[in-house]
């Protein structure tokens, strides 16, 4: 096995350690959409519950007569914002490091090529 076989072949495993490493990343990254996404569904699951209970009741309930529905409807709208956001910046982050896997897999797909013609 020649030098720049030899070379090549520590590259490789280089870039494969890499693109392990930015897979991990991208991994750490998708789980942390758990998360807000989880806030959502239960603010959602509990407006339909409020919806349902108000429909079967055809009554106003004391949260309503106190106004209380209304500051939880307000508080709610400001939570599913803010998960929204925190969803939004979690993509991006998402995005920005899936290019990078691409990036080190197309290094490890490269190297590959060369240590085969070697």
């Amino acid at each position: 096995m020649s030098d720049l076989a030899k070379k090549v072949m520590q590259l490789q495993h280089l870039a494969e350690l890499k693109l392990n490493m930015e897979l991990s990343h991208l991994q750490a990254i998708t789980a942390q959409r758990d998360a807000p996404l989880q806030v959502i569904e239960a603010i959602n699951a509990e407006k339909k519950a409020i919806q349902t209970a108000a429909l079967d009741d055809n009554d106003f309930t004391h949260a309503t007569l106190s106004g209380v529905d209304q500051n939880w409807a307000k508080w709610a709208q400001v939570q599913q914002k803010t998960a929204m956001e925190n969803m939004a910046r979690i993509a991006q982050k998402r995005e920005s490091q899936l290019q990078i896997a691409r990036q080190a897999f197309g290094r490890v797909d490269a190297l590959k090529a060369l240590a085969n013609k070697e």
